[in-house]
């Protein structure tokens, strides 16, 4: 879910190992159980389990789908495994998603987290390559079931690094939310591909997120979009314009906090809220967007929900050191302990 190439891979495993790991990892599978499990399941080539599992979260809990897609396509390189589970299942609509997932993950290994300026043109060739090959994998899902939103969420990703144009990115994200209509990874990823940094603007970018929001039931999870958007925006200001100063005076600003309290309370703390795998994603996103605007009493409730678990983005954007860099795990300890000091 919206990252960037940036899981550490082998060195951080290995740190990780002798104990200088962070106390909460940071994962785009939330370290949930049951997507760390049958990440060990996949890594054993036990194929039928995965089949299985994922037949039945799809039928029964699509957000745990999500997260189980997500877990299993993220493993660093091009693992042969995957290609085996494909071969094997080759009817498979999760198998060709999972392919299409890890092909992703992969491009960005490529294309580096780096400036667009300090990439080479062999990792250009080999990012663009790669997301052909994610593109394809991901219509040969389509081709199987049409009437998977996974795989519409994963063709934004792939449409976004291709650089496609935004007609095309909201006739994907249009097939998406015919099928499934609060899709939070979706919206998250269709929000992201507007930004301006991906060619987008803030105008289209918050034109989205307040558009969607406003469309949406008390209770929907898609308020976090209000919160992304704004966290998209003082990123702009404070890493590419280099103005931290105006990046922190835009969003600290009375206009922005209150919004962000207003679709917090329409969200995830309304009563008709209905809590989900997914939730601690979304309490980091609001988690972030509190601490940068200072209101640090509602940063410290969100991240109290994220002490089993969370999702790296938007935290990388912060980071400060080596190991920062390598897992946001790492940002939000320096997060909470601050957060502590601040409430001592």
């Amino acid at each position: 879910m919206l990252s960037a190439g940036l899981s550490g891979g082998l060195f951080y495993s290995f740190i990780r190992k002798i104990g200088l790991g962070p106390k909460i990892e940071s994962n785009d599978w939330l370290n949930n159980p049951k997507a760390i499990q049958l990440r060990k399941e996949f890594k054993k080539k036990n194929f039928d389990t995965i089949e299985n599992s994922l037949n039945g979260a799809q039928a029964r809990n699509v957000d745990l789908y999500t997260l189980l897609i997500s877990a299993l396509g993220q493993f660093p390189g091009n693992p042969k495994f995957i290609g085996e589970y494909v071969r094997k299942y080759p009817d498979s609509e999760h198998a060709y998603i999972i392919a299409g997932s890890n092909k992703i993950h992969w491009a960005w290994e490529a294309r580096t987290g780096n400036p667009a300026d300090e990439v080479s043109d062999k990792q250009w060739d080999l990012f663009f390559e790669r997301l052909s090959q994610a593109n394809s994998l991901l219509n040969q899902s389509l081709d199987i079931s049409s009437s998977n939103a996974e795989a519409y969420s994963h063709l934004i990703q792939v449409a976004m690094g291709l650089g496609v144009d935004q007609k095309e990115l909201f006739s994907i994200f249009s097939s998406l939310k015919i099928r499934k209509p609060n899709h939070v990874i979706g919206h998250s990823n269709m929000l992201y591909a507007l930004t301006e940094k991906w060619g987008g603007s803030d105008e289209s970018m918050f034109s989205f997120a307040r558009n969607t929001f406003s469309q949406s039931k008390a209770g929907s999870p898609l308020g976090v979009l209000i919160a992304q958007a704004h966290i998209e925006k003082w990123s702009d200001i404070d890493i590419f314009d280099e103005d931290t100063e105006g990046a922190y005076t835009y969003i600290s600003s009375q206009k922005v906090r209150d919004e962000l309290l207003y679709a917090y309370n329409q969200s995830i703390v309304h009563k008709d809220y209905r809590y989900s795998v997914l939730t601690p994603h979304i309490a980091g996103i609001f988690a972030m967007a509190f601490y940068l605007c200072g209101d640090y009493k509602m940063a410290r409730i969100n991240c109290a929900k994220l002490s089993k678990g969370f999702g790296k983005y938007p935290w990388y954007y912060l980071n400060e050191t080596e190991h920062e860099a390598l897992n946001a795990g790492y940002v939000l300890g320096r997060v909470i302990k601050q957060l502590r000091a601040f409430q001592e």
